[in-house]
C-alpha cells in the first residue's frame, strides 16, 4: 500500500499555482521569440544579410545579463 500524500498549505498551493502561470507565460514569449527569429532568418536569406552579426549579439548579451536577484 503507498502513503497518503503530504498535505500541504493553502499558501504553499497558491505559490504553486503562481509558478505554474509563470511557466506557462514563459514558454509563451519563448515561442514568440521562436517564430520572430525565424522572420529574422527568412529576412536575411532573402536580403542575402550575413546571420552572424557579432555586434548585435554582444549588444543583446550585456542587456540580458542583469545581476542575479534572489538566492538562486
Amino acid at each position: 500500500m503507498s502513503s497518503p500524500p503530504p498535505i500541504q498549505s493553502e499558501a504553499l498551493a497558491r505559490l504553486r499555482v503562481q509558478i505554474d502561470s509563470l511557466d506557462a507565460q514563459l514558454l509563451s514569449l519563448l515561442n514568440q521569440r521562436a517564430r520572430v527569429a525565424e522572420e529574422v532568418g527568412d529576412l536575411k536569406r532573402e536580403e542575402g544579410t550575413p546571420f552572424s552579426a557579432p555586434i548585435a549579439w554582444r549588444r543583446s548579451s550585456r542587456r540580458y545579463r542583469p545581476p542575479t536577484q534572489g538566492r538562486c
